[in-house]
C-alpha cells in the first residue's frame, strides 16, 4: 500500500511516518498520541507519498491494546487507499461550484434586467389606463380596462420571478409610494371575480370605512401577497365563500398604520 520494498521496510511505524504527506504528518501523529492517551479512537485521513512520488488517500483506524495495568502496548488497525472516493468527491464539489456560480450569473443577470422587463409591460398598462379614461364606448372602456387589469396580473407574476432572482443575488429591497387602497381591491376584485363565480363561490371584499384612501406601501409587495393568499382562497375552496377583510387596528402617533388583511 505504501510502495515499500521488503527490503527496505524497516517498521510499521517508521514506514507510516516516512510515507505520510509533509503537510499530513504532524496531525496524523497528534492523533496517534491522542489514541495511546486513551482520549479518542484512532480514525484518521491523511494523505501518502509513494516513492515514485504519486500521492495517494489513506483511510486508517486502529485499536489499541494495552496491558493489565492499561499503558498502551501496540496498535493494530487497517489501512486502506480512498483516493478514488476522494477524487469523485472532489470532482462533485467542483461540479457543486459551477453550478452555484451559473445560479448566480442567473439570478444576477434577471435582476440587472429587471426594469427593461418591467418598462415595456408599465406602458401597456399606462396606455390602457388612458384609454379607460377617453369614454369612447362602454365596450371600449371595459376592454381596456380588462387590458389593464391583465397587464398588472402579468406584472405580478413577472415581479415574483425577478423578486426571486434579487433575493438570490442580495439586491432585494423595499419600494414606497401613495397607493389608492380602494383602487387596488377594486382591481384585485376584478382579476377574481370570474374564477370565483366559476366554482359558484361568492367573492366579496369589505374595506373598512375609517381607513384612509391613500396608504404610503410597497403596492408591489402587497399586490404579490394578494394575488397569491386570494388566489389560493379560490383554488382551494370547493363550495360557500372567500371574503377578504381589510381593516386598521391600531394606528400610532407617527401615522404608522397597522393594516389587517384576512382571507376567509
Amino acid at each position: 500500500l505504501y510502495g515499500v520494498a521488503e527490503e527496505d521496510f524497516d517498521g510499521a511505524y517508521d514506514a507510516w511516518v516516512k510515507g505520510v504527506h509533509p503537510d499530513d504528518i504532524g496531525q496524523a501523529q497528534e492523533e496517534v498520541r491522542l489514541a495511546l492517551e486513551g482520549l479518542r479512537e484512532f480514525d484518521s485521513e491523511f494523505r501518502i507519498v509513494l516513492p515514485d512520488q504519486t500521492i495517494r488517500h489513506i483511510k486508517a483506524y486502529a485499536d489499541v491494546y494495552r496491558t493489565p495495568g492499561g499503558k498502551a502496548e501496540r496498535m493494530v488497525g487497517l489501512n486502506w487507499d480512498i483516493s478514488t472516493l476522494k477524487e469523485a468527491q472532489l470532482g462533485l464539489i467542483e461540479a457543486k461550484e459551477i453550478a452555484e456560480k451559473a445560479n448566480r450569473a442567473k439570478s444576477e443577470f434577471l435582476a440587472n434586467m429587471s426594469h427593461e422587463i418591467r418598462t415595456p409591460l408599465n406602458a401597456i398598462i399606462g396606455f390602457s389606463e388612458l384609454l379607460t379614461q377617453l369614454n369612447v364606448n362602454e365596450k371600449t372602456t371595459d376592454y381596456a380596462s380588462s387590458i389593464q387589469v391583465a397587464g398588472k396580473s402579468l406584472l405580478t407574476i413577472i415581479n415574483d420571478i425577478l423578486d426571486m432572482s434579487k433575493i438570490e443575488a442580495g439586491m432585494i429591497e423595499m419600494s414606497y409610494q401613495a397607493v389608492d387602497l380602494r383602487r387596488l381591491f377594486s382591481e384585485i376584485e376584478q382579476m377574481f371575480r370570474q374564477g370565483a363565480e366559476a366554482k359558484g363561490l361568492h367573492f366579496q371584499i369589505d374595506i373598512a370605512e375609517e381607513l384612509p384612501q391613500y396608504l404610503s406601501l410597497d403596492e408591489i409587495r402587497l399586490r404579490q401577497v394578494l394575488f397569491n393568499i386570494v388566489g389560493n382562497g379560490i383554488k382551494f375552496t370547493k363550495k360557500g365563500h372567500v371574503k377578504v377583510r381589510v381593516v386598521q387596528r391600531s394606528i400610532d402617533d407617527t401615522s404608522q398604520l397597522d393594516l389587517s388583511i384576512t382571507v376567509e
